[in-house]
């Protein structure tokens, strides 16, 4: 019993010893992961706290070096000559007609195709996916040359040409028709991805839901509609947001199939010719640090749309990509 006692306080110490050598890891690890986070935020936020601070600003502010982030005298003119320059509301309507009919036409065909090379054990399989990798792998400027081509003369296979004797004139270039027929050939922006996406993930799904329903008597465009759809909203609601803008942001396929359609992403690019074309004919001088108030207005203008969309979508957003596996 005395050789009892005399353990106690040494196994207590012990023990002690244990719990605060676990919590001060415990807290180092939480002071080292909010320094991490908060040097991502900072990185991430800074271009757009910048972008947001020079938009409101007037030319004095700019010039004046004691304002750092908060203008002193705000100003809305930015916009309204941005508006002016860009045809900011043609524009937008451009790329709202662009991104969101792409965007749902490249969601469809890939959901179809990922399913397909999921379930089904086809001839050349293997060279499909090889084909659907180089479809990431292959950059879209080496597709641009054919592809304008193709667009300048649609004929599928040469066959208008064989029944007529004539080029089938048919001309998508400067029709936004174009991003909807490159999409429906599994072509869209990124399909590659998503194709794949949705195929790991039809490809998880248990066999017997689909013997149970071959069962019943629905057939394989049944059970893909009314089964394989419905528990694919999170891919879906995924791969649509990721798809809206990349066709947003897009700025090389526009400018080379469209370039007489202004889109958001083109008129951007192209802000600074028109802002000077703008000051020219509105003030006597030209002032370039005025310019650069407006570039970022400009650009807060482009992003608005997104960050309007992300604000409503964002639960929806953050649950598809926990369920989808995205991030892990």
């Amino acid at each position: 019993m005395r050789e009892n006692k005399t353990k106690w306080p040494v196994q207590d110490e012990k023990l002690a010893r244990d719990i605060l050598a676990a919590n001060t890891g415990r807290l180092v690890w939480t002071v080292a992961r909010f320094l991490m986070l908060a040097s991502l935020t900072f990185v991430i936020l800074y271009p757009v706290l910048f972008m947001v601070s020079m938009a409101f600003r007037t030319a004095k502010d700019v010039y004046d070096p004691t304002v750092t982030w908060v203008p002193r005298n705000w100003t809305l003119d930015n916009f309204f000559l941005v508006n002016t320059a860009i045809k900011f509301l043609d524009c937008l309507k451009n790329s709202f007609v662009i991104a969101v009919g792409g965007s749902l036409i490249n969601v469809a065909v890939c959901a179809l195709t990922g399913y397909g090379l999921a379930r089904f054990k086809v001839y050349g399989r293997p060279v499909f996916i090889a084909l659907v990798l180089a479809m990431i792998i292959v950059p879209q400027q080496m597709l641009a040359l054919s592809n304008y081509l193709l667009f300048l003369n649609v004929d599928f296979f040469g066959l208008i040409k064989a029944i007529t004797g004539h080029p089938s004139g048919i001309n998508l270039i400067d029709n936004p028709f174009g991003f909807y027929l490159l999409a429906a050939f599994g072509m869209g922006i990124r399909s590659g991805i998503f194709i794949m996406i949705f195929m790991q993930f039809f490809k998880g799904m248990q066999r017997e839901i689909e013997n149970a329903a071959l069962v019943d008597g629905c057939g394989m465009f049944g059970i893909f509609f009314k089964i394989m759809l419905p528990n694919a909203t999170n891919i879906i609601i995924t791969s649509f947001l990721f798809s809206l803008v990349w066709y947003w942001n897009d700025y090389y396929q526009p400018a080379m199939y469209i370039p007489r359609i202004p889109t958001l992403a083109t008129a951007l690019a192209n802000v600074q010719n028109s802002l000077t074309s703008v000051f020219s004919v509105s003030t006597a001088a030209f002032d370039p640090y005025q310019i650069i108030t407006m570039q970022q207005a400009a650009c807060l203008l482009v992003v608005a749309p997104l960050l309007i969309l992300y604000m409503f979508t964002q639960r929806f957003f953050t649950e598809s990509i926990e369920r989808t596996g995205l991030v892990g």
